[in-house]
């Protein structure tokens, strides 16, 4: 159905059905959101973990003479491993960690492409995107689906929001939706696969009462429907021509195949730590009867127990080794297969200096995944720069439509990698001594300078002294 179809049905109730069908995740977001905060993680469940069964003195006595003991239930250790937001905060520091570069392709490099630029770069700094797509990449690879909502506000009459008070009228801002924002998030498709409408359920509180909320943003106008009450409001035309969406969405959490591992992990370090509660301590087995004690503070202190009795301590032999050679296995097994470099101070301090060469191949697997990550992620920040440009071409500059329309700038990603500045620099020395690289081309690639330009004109000037210098 077409969206104008789906609007003339009428009844509120079947345009909220129609426009929230979407296909189920393969992991739900509940689920993913459970398995991402390590406090709900099934070794908190006393389902699926539950309390020690034993028997407590009730502190009273048979006819007997002898204890009465009860039923009753302990608890058991409960040791939850943060593995998965380890996983995913290492793979946002790899794909994110160098700021994305805006790259214009095929331009003529003319004022009004310089103009787009600077604005969207501006846009850039004001709705602080370099922080706020960490944020977004976290709730993508975490609940696997994330989206951004763009809109217009009018700009004060004393702010200068372009640095010129010549420019619009309007600025854009973002505000990021997802499940565990509570917001339901429903792309709507047509047949070739083509997004036409997005839709947004959520909830306020409005005098005491909770208010359910339709809204659905088309690249023509933007509908608020408020299901319970079977109402619409009047429909907002959209000025910008295009849906105000950036939608990220991916199959699964970064962690969904080590899931069954990282709950292994936890269970048997939560049952070792019980074992260590009853067997931590020493336990002396007695055979026979105790017939004598050492005395308090006595050296060399003895027991006395009946003929052919004994006293040994109660330890585990082969156990703890087994043990020990599985964690192990496991946790690599879920940085690995997960492409999670291990960059643990205990891991990392072995290491020593690394060259260039030596540090790429370590991170060889963190850059495969970033790289592989651009495909999903990098979609999605490119249509967020197609809107921008379509903000300022229809709506803030309109001078600016043609160019637009028609420019290509790109997202560059550049994956985070430690390096040896020290070997950087002797490789560029090298190079310009050698003639095969500008001394301000070696300048721009120096790593401890912050201003290429200003350094060049310090380096001429300083240059033109030591020459003035020797011919005087």
């Amino acid at each position: 159905m077409t969206i104008e179809e789906i609007l003339a049905l009428g009844d509120i109730a079947e345009i909220k059905k129609e426009l929230t069908k979407k296909a189920e995740l393969k992991v739900s977001n509940e689920t993913c959101l459970k398995q991402f905060d390590q406090s709900k993680h099934d070794v908190f469940d006393v389902a699926k973990r539950p309390k020690k069964q034993v028997k407590k003195a009730s502190g009273q006595k048979n006819e007997k003479g002898e204890p009465i003991y009860v039923d009753a239930e302990e608890e058991v250790a409960r040791i939850a491993i943060p593995f998965q937001q380890i996983i995913v905060e290492r793979a946002i520091g790899f794909l994110l960690g160098n700021p994305i570069e805006l790259v214009p392709e095929g331009g003529d490099d003319s004022e009004a492409q310089k103009k787009l630029i600077a604005m969207i770069d501006r846009i850039w700094r004001k709705n602080k995107l370099e922080y706020r797509n960490k944020d977004i990449a976290l709730k993508m690879f975490s609940e696997c689906e994330v989206a951004e909502l763009w809109y217009l506000v009018p700009i004060a009459a004393d702010e200068v929001y372009w640095g010129d008070a010549s420019k619009g009228q309007f600025k854009p801002k973002m505000k990021i939706l997802a499940p565990s924002l509570g917001d339901g998030l429903y792309p709507y498709y047509d047949g070739a696969g083509d997004m036409i409408a997005f839709s947004r359920t959520y909830n306020t509180i409005e005098s005491g009462k909770v208010v359910e909320h339709l809204d659905v943003y088309t690249a023509e106008a933007t509908y608020k429907f408020l299901p319970k009450e079977g109402t619409m409001e009047k429909p907002i035309p959209n000025l910008i021509k295009k849906i105000p969406i950036v939608y990220y969405q991916q199959d699964v959490p970064e962690w969904h195949k080590v899931q069954a591992m990282i709950e292994r992990l936890e269970t048997g370090v939560s049952n070792r730590a019980d074992s260590n509660d009853y067997s931590g301590a020493p336990i002396t087995v007695v055979k026979g009867q105790i017939q004598g004690f050492a005395s308090k503070g006595e050296q060399g202190k003895v027991l006395q127990v009946s003929e052919n009795g004994g006293v040994s301590y109660l330890e585990s032999t082969n156990a703890p080794e087994s043990v020990k050679l599985e964690w192990e296995t496991l946790r690599e097994f879920i940085l690995s297969m997960t492409q999670t470099p291990d960059i643990s101070f205990s891991q990392m301090k072995s290491l020593g200096t690394l060259s260039g060469i030596a540090l790429k191949l370590l991170f060889l697997d963190a850059h495969m995944k970033a790289r592989k990550k651009e495909g999903t992620f990098g979609e999605g920040i490119q249509r967020r720069i197609n809107l921008l440009m379509a903000m300022i071409g229809n709506v803030i500059e309109t001078s600016l439509s043609a160019m637009a329309m028609t420019l290509d700038l790109v997202p560059v990603f550049t994956p985070y990698l430690p390096t040896n500045e020290k070997e950087e620099i002797e490789n560029i020395s090298t190079a310009v001594t050698a003639k095969i690289m500008s001394k301000e081309t070696g300048i721009s690639a120096n790593p401890l300078v912050s201003d290429p330009a200003a350094e060049v004109d310090r380096v001429k000037a300083e240059d033109a002294e030591s020459i003035s210098n020797t011919v005087n």
